[in-house]
């Protein structure tokens, strides 16, 4: 019964917010590369298989590293047997609503998602005491 009160009431689309609705600068940088990349928030669970010798690929795998290192989970790497070379990756990745609120807090690092991560990366090795083992 939860499955179809879920499937029924809730569902799985996603809505959208109108253009001129207020927004922190991360959070619309990190729309815009979502269009330039060809990368949609979907609530859907979706495969992506990324060859880092295109340059689309590289900057779409750069930018679901990037938001991990923020806290925004949108992509999970997968573990692929069977494939040689390292210029694959395989992700699985979900929008989540719930994504707005760490994109919010996340912006006291930068205005945009590569300066947020520069800064955040630079912040936590300057007060790091000990190496993860």
């Amino acid at each position: 019964m939860s499955l179809i009160r879920d499937k029924l009431e809730i569902g799985e689309t996603l809505g959208q917010v109108p253009a001129e609705t207020p927004m922190v600068p991360l959070q619309r940088d990190l729309e815009t590369r979502q269009r330039q990349l060809s990368l949609k928030p979907s609530a859907e669970i979706k495969k992506l298989e990324l060859d880092l010798r295109n340059e689309t690929d590289r900057a779409r795998s750069q930018l679901l590293h990037q938001l991990r290192l923020l806290g925004i989970e949108w992509g999970t790497p997968q573990h692929v047997s069977g494939k040689k070379g390292t210029f694959h990756e395989h992700w699985q990745i979900r929008w989540q609503v719930a994504f707005a609120v760490p994109l919010i807090e996340a912006n006291v690092w930068g205005n945009t998602v590569e300066s947020a991560t520069t800064a955040f990366a630079c912040h936590t090795a300057d007060h790091i005491e000990e190496l993860p083992g």
